[in-house]
């Protein structure tokens, strides 16, 4: 998970902005950042077989069993379907609005989805490090400690999770313009896609724990049941309602798959991500909501990066002052110890 992390969700990006901004300077438009896009995955994937290559050497010497051959395929067919579905899953929403609406209206549903999805930040980071854990306890048998883990894991990242949802949320005018002043027409779309992505990353990593336990088949099933339902949510909701419709149905759609997976592994696997600590959170997201929704009323004639600054600064100043009061002393001396560590080296 480790080379995952490096290579593709941090590697790859980083070396496509790179070429991307090389190709604009030299004069190249749209077609020169595809190439970009598509010159990164390249560099990716041999750094991909590089690692492989070196992690695999220590089996190099010794032949699978049959029986090995068979897990393993029956563990890893569905995985390439399955995520195939997962990827359709983000976009199928801006596809159906494709065939009701054009131009601007598409165009900022397109920015909006794209926006919603930076909620998925911290979760994936946390279940990119989560995952062998979980393999590795469920196999053992630990399951108390596996649920310990995934609620904690879930915790964290709904807590690093809740300022930034905030801040869209409050701020969804003013992110769209961003990337456009004709994108505000799409703010209320944004606003409700942030709430389906809202109960994803508040649901934890329940499809991680499903594969990391060898439920890759019902991952499968899952993504396929998922999509269709929000197909036909979205043509007819589009119909009706057009960009905020698809938004909706893209928003139902994947909170009720994550409930559905959350059952899935609260009765397969026997763990659920919540505790009693899970609540507090409520208090310091309270404090950024109302901090972020008066400082974004009083600044509202003003410029759209003046305005998300000071909201998003606001906003992350009242949250991270009632944080560390609502966690548990061990997870609060972890979190202060950077801050204490830094004050001590001053003072000395």
């Amino acid at each position: 998970m480790r080379q995952t992390l490096y290579v593709f969700w941090i590697g790859q990006p980083v070396v496509w902005i790179i070429l991307a901004g090389i190709a604009v300077a030299l004069g190249g438009e749209s077609d020169a950042v595809i190439l970009a896009y598509g010159a990164s995955w390249l560099a990716a994937s041999v750094a991909a077989w590089a690692l492989w290559r070196r992690e695999a050497r220590a089996f190099s010497g010794r032949k699978a069993t049959r029986e090995e051959v068979r897990s393993a395929l029956r563990y890893g067919l569905p995985r390439a379907p399955a995520a195939l579905l997962a990827q359709a899953i983000f976009w199928a929403d801006l596809w159906v609005l494709a065939a009701f609406e054009q131009g601007t209206e598409l165009d900022a549903y397109s920015a909006a989805a794209r926006i919603s999805q930076v909620l998925l930040l911290f979760l994936t980071s946390l279940n990119l490090v989560f995952s062998p854990f979980a393999a590795d306890l469920h196999a053992r048998g630990e399951r108390e400690r596996l649920q310990e883990l995934f609620q904690r894991s879930t915790r964290w990242a709904l807590a690093a999770t809740l300022p930034l949802l905030i801040v869209l949320f409050v701020a969804a005018d003013d992110v769209l313009e961003a990337f456009s002043s004709r994108f505000e027409i799409g703010e209320g779309a944004l606003r409700i896609l942030l709430a389906g992505q809202a109960v994803n990353v508040a649901t934890g990593g329940v499809a991680f724990i499903l594969i990391m336990t060898g439920f890759t088949g019902i991952d499968l099933v899952d993504n396929a049941v998922g999509l269709g339902l929000l197909v036909a949510l979205a043509v007819a909701l589009t119909a009706a309602f057009g960009m905020e419709g698809a938004a909706a149905a893209s928003a139902v759609s994947i909170a009720a798959l994550n409930l559905v997976r959350l059952a899935q592994v609260r009765h397969r696997v026997g763990i659920q991500p919540y505790e009693r600590a899970y609540l507090w959170l409520a208090l310091p997201a309270g404090a950024a909501a109302l901090a972020a929704i008066a400082v974004h009323a009083a600044l509202s004639g003003s410029s759209w990066w003046v305005s998300l600054a000071v909201t998003a600064a606001c906003g992350l100043a009242a949250y991270a002052a009632l944080l560390p009061a609502v966690l548990p002393a061990r997870e609060r001396a972890a979190l202060t110890a950077p801050m204490t560590r830094l004050r001590r080296g001053r003072e000395v």
